[in-house]
């Protein structure tokens, strides 16, 4: 009787565990970490290296930007 149960419970638990772990592995599709490495447009001028805004995808964030751009020219995100 005990292995009618433990044995079902056993497979799903591993089915389910290795679903979490792929989904680990998985890019993140909101939030900042998803636009660190895309293009956006400074809302003011910006120097290589200090922080500044810049708009992606319609947020506006915090950012140092790769090389210096003028204010609503794209350019690269670098890290917050």
């Amino acid at each position: 009787m005990a292995v009618a149960v433990t044995l079902p419970f056993a497979a799903i638990s591993v089915f389910l565990m290795r679903l979490v772990l792929r989904s680990r592995k998985w890019k993140p599709a909101v939030g900042a970490e998803e636009m660190l490495a895309e293009r956006g447009i400074a809302t003011v001028g910006l120097k290589s290296g200090v922080e500044g805004m810049i708009r992606i995808h319609g947020e506006t964030l915090a950012r140092n930007c790769n090389s210096g751009c003028p204010s609503w020219r794209a350019c690269a995100s670098a890290t917050h």
